[in-house]
């Protein structure tokens, strides 16, 4: 079973590679850009346990990622990234996940300086056994400020949704026993994000 899983793991990892190098060969180097970016956030909306019912989401997530793409024109970039992505319960455990996905972002205006909104979706790679891979999602708006002919400042919030499938939950009932369930979550929170595009 973990053969299948680290086999699957470098499956997707070669695929994000692959499509990087195909997007950098098919343009000229004028439009490549990577994109690398650290991000705050905190747990939104309500989490389902399954029989352990629903509660508060007060998690925290924490992430680093890096993303390389292309401009399909000078307002519209399509690109692959890679990620960490740590999301921590207020008492519950840490969900370490690697997320692999694709990046869509548009841009106001053809200039250094603009507002942009971008869509992410993708799949995450577990890291830990706590429970299995899952889907992610991310959409959210931005403003670009840049400081030379290379690079920009980027600065946004993002509305960012994490899958967690099977994972463990402790269950303790009101006499004081407890248990664990497996159930698939649905993680969503509200970040802050920074980041430097080099193109």
């Amino acid at each position: 079973m973990k053969n299948n899983h680290i086999r699957k793991q470098a499956f997707i990892l070669c695929i994000l590679f692959l499509l990087t190098a195909t997007l950098v060969k098919a343009q000229d180097r004028h439009g490549f850009f990577n994109i690398t970016e650290i991000g705050y956030g905190k747990g939104i909306g309500r989490i389902n346990y399954g029989e352990a019912g629903f509660s508060s989401n007060e998690g925290k997530l924490g992430r680093f990622r890096t993303m390389f793409g292309h401009y399909l024109n000078p307002k519209m970039s399509l690109g692959v990234g890679i990620g960490l992505d740590g999301y921590t319960g207020s008492t519950g455990p840490r969900y370490n996940t690697m997320p692999v996905f694709a990046d869509f972002r548009a841009y106001l205006k053809d200039t250094r300086n603009s507002p942009f909104a971008f869509v992410d979706a993708g799949h995450t790679i577990k890291i830990g056994d706590m429970f299995e891979n899952g889907v992610f999602g991310a959409l959210g708006l931005g403003y670009k400020k840049g400081f030379s002919r290379w690079g920009s400042l980027l600065l946004s919030a993002s509305i960012n949704a994490h899958q967690v499938k099977d994972a463990e939950t402790l269950v303790i009932n009101p006499t004081k026993d407890f248990y664990y369930v497996r159930n698939d979550l649905l993680l969503y929170s509200l970040s802050v994000n920074v980041g430097l595009l080099i193109k």
